[in-house]
């Protein structure tokens, strides 16, 4: 019998996702920028021409190292035991790997990657700029890759944000994934990611530049995330209340507009329709499904996310040391305990919601040196969460607190990753270009 969804049935659907594990894991989400080392400009998807491109990357690993392609041509996706490369719009790369018990077999598997990586890569001119913006091309001169739903956002987002195309087509970001247990402890889990995101972006700062220029911000990747879309990014205004559900967050996600549905392997354009409306009354002739929930929870970006697990989305594009440094310092934070998690809520406790988003503008101009409503450093406030990480880990994985210790001196010293980029940057590409490539190493 065919049951049309409502909101008490999606809601439902969605707290089943919070459960007990039999192993707490963290998956890793790693983009890298396509760039040419002589010229510093973005590597386009394709070039018809025979140039250096992504999709020759794509191809080579498919070839040589046993990914397997998901979809037709032209190549998009490459899955292989588990974990997946997909492209962003701007050819991006993305390594989502499997989740792992263990942040050493994490870091070992990202390792191999880049490895295959390299070798792929180098010979055809091609190389991978571990930073949060793409340092000299701009929006106009990143062609968007062959994928119908970026066509949609393309035509959509620029409607919402000035910076939207700049977010699509320039930028690269890190992520951690990590179980949660029931919905309550999701809400709270969600509240602390959302929370601490400002002082998650000062310590990875890494993206000072753009269009070949400092932009007076040390994450400029997440300035440009401030105008993208207000309905559907940032700070969810009802999740960062004190005793926010999962409910609250599932009711900002429903008032969310959408991009589109699927149906019959086809997407349909929904873009600017609230999903709440469409789950109401159906839309553009289109019925509401189960499965449309599903992937409209998958099209909001606020800088913490929940689905089946919660995702951490505030950190630029890093070495893989830092990334590493990123998912210690998460899953200490989650993974700790209680005690811990709720050590760390005290840190931003008692803050209206305009002040946190203040905070996190700030953060993006000034890093670790931004100033919180109660007057500390970002700085003083990341070595505080450091600490705390490094207690929470001794239950999760003793092991993955070596990689807090290089984060735990940019904290101290207020030195986040951008000014070891601007120290590189010497004016133009020309005189830059080793200095930035070796900082830029992924």
């Amino acid at each position: 019998m065919h049951v049309t969804p409502d909101e008490s049935h999606l809601l439902a659907r969605f707290c089943a996702g919070f459960r007990p594990r039999r192993e707490r894991l963290v998956g890793l989400e790693y983009e890298l920028l396509p760039i040419d080392p002589d010229s510093g400009h973005a590597i386009p998807y394709d070039d018809p021409g025979g140039g250096p491109s992504v999709r020759r990357v794509l191809e080579r690993i498919r070839d040589e190292h046993g990914w397997r392609q998901v979809g037709g041509d032209p190549p998009l996706e490459l899955a292989r035991h588990g974990s997946r490369i997909t492209l962003e719009p701007g050819a991006q790369i993305e390594l989502s790997a499997r989740p792992h018990a263990r942040l050493a077999d994490a870091e070992q598997e990202l390792a191999e990657y880049l490895a295959e990586l390299r070798e792929v890569s180098e010979p055809i001119g091609v190389a991978w700029l571990a930073m949060g913006t793409q340092p000299l091309s701009t929006p106009d001169e990143v062609p968007v890759i062959p994928k119908p739903r970026y066509r949609i956002m393309t035509a959509y987002l620029p409607t919402r944000g000035a910076l939207a195309l700049w977010m699509m087509r320039t930028t690269a970001g890190a992520q951690v994934n990590l179980d949660v247990e029931s919905p309550e402890q999701a809400a709270d889990m969600l509240r602390l990611g959302l929370w601490a995101a400002p002082a998650f972006n000062a310590l990875f700062a890494n993206s000072p530049l753009a269009a070949g220029n400092p932009t007076g911000n040390l994450s400029h990747r997440g300035r440009i995330w401030r105008e993208v879309d207000p309905d559907r990014c940032g700070l969810p205004e009802p999740s960062c209340a004190e005793n926010a559900t999962v409910a609250d967050y599932a009711g900002w996600v429903m008032d969310a507009p959408m991009f589109f549905v699927q149906r019959d392997g086809e997407l349909i354009d929904m873009a600017g329709v609230p999903f709440r409306e469409f789950l109401a009354r159906g839309a553009r002739g289109v019925s509401p499904r189960f499965e449309d929930w599903d992937l409209h929870l998958t099209t909001v970006f606020p800088e913490a996310r929940l689905k089946s697990y919660l995702e951490l989305r505030s950190v630029d594009g890093n070495r893989l040391d830092a990334v590493m440094g990123f998912a210690a310092l998460a899953a200490g934070l989650v993974y700790g305990g209680p005690e811990v998690s709720a050590a760390a809520l005290d840190l931003f406790r008692g803050w209206s919601y305009a002040e946190r988003v203040r905070l996190l503008e700030d953060a993006a101009r000034d890093a670790l040196e931004a100033r919180t409503p109660a007057g500390d450093e970002l700085g003083a406030v990341a070595e505080e969460l450091l600490a705390l990480a490094r207690r929470g880990l001794a239950s999760f994985d003793p092991s993955a607190a070596a990689y807090l210790d290089p984060l735990v001196d940019r904290a101290r010293g207020r030195r986040p990753p951008a000014r070891d980029a601007l120290d590189a940057w010497h004016g133009d590409w020309e005189t830059s270009r080793n200095a930035l490539l070796a900082h830029g190493q992924p």
